[in-house]
């Protein structure tokens, strides 16, 4: 797989993480985020099962607070969830981006301003 600059793969360099977090003694829950470098590397089911972390969740650590987590990439080129929602995204960004957003290397090419954010390796939340 990607190496991470230090020449280990995208599963080395996980495990090298989870074994730092694994050895901090702490009475209080991790919580982690997915996003779209993990996608890159991983799949959605992976990572929810090696670090417990559903795409959405609702954290409550004391009275009166919550932690919301929406999942940014559900409507993406990037590992969608649902699959099928990957050519949704591709629509999605075709009606805002004039590039090839399917092969094109420059996806921002003539794009100015907040419009340089439709580009496939970006996401967004769904209508769930």
């Amino acid at each position: 797989g990607d190496k991470d600059g230090k020449g280990r793969t995208a599963e080395e360099a996980l495990e090298a993480v989870l074994g730092r977090l694994r050895k901090i003694k702490s009475s209080k829950k991790t919580l982690h985020l997915i996003g779209n470098h993990e996608l890159y590397n991983f799949t959605r089911e992976a990572l929810e099962e090696r670090l417990g972390c559903p795409a959405f969740s609702v954290h409550r650590p004391v009275p009166g607070w919550a932690f919301i987590s929406l999942d940014p990439y559900d409507l993406s080129t990037i590992q969608p969830a649902p699959p099928h929602t990957a050519e949704e995204a591709f629509k999605y960004l075709e009606e805002r981006n004039p590039n090839d957003v399917r092969n094109s290397a420059n996806w921002v090419e003539g794009l100015e301003g907040k419009d340089k954010r439709f580009v496939p390796y970006n996401g967004g939340v769904g209508q769930q």
